[in-house]
């Protein structure tokens, strides 16, 4: 038996997939913006404002190790 979907339906299915896709893309950029957030008040609390990306990671990694060895 084959099922022909009406245009009603398609057209549901279409708004559907459309606000899904919406949600998935509104997730990710609230995730985008979170971590640029979080990013932000680390380099805030440490002083660290003026470094890039790549000396951040660094300057925390350091900062993590030596917290890590006091008792």
């Amino acid at each position: 038996m084959v099922t022909i979907a009406s245009p009603q339906s398609n057209e549901a299915e279409q708004k559907k997939r459309k606000q899904t896709l919406e949600r998935a893309k509104a997730n990710h950029l609230s995730k985008q913006l979170q971590m640029r957030l979080q990013y932000a008040k680390l380099k805030v609390e440490h002083g660290w404002q003026r470094q890039n990306l790549n000396e951040v990671e660094n300057l925390y990694f350091h900062h993590s190790q030596v917290r890590g060895l006091r008792p």
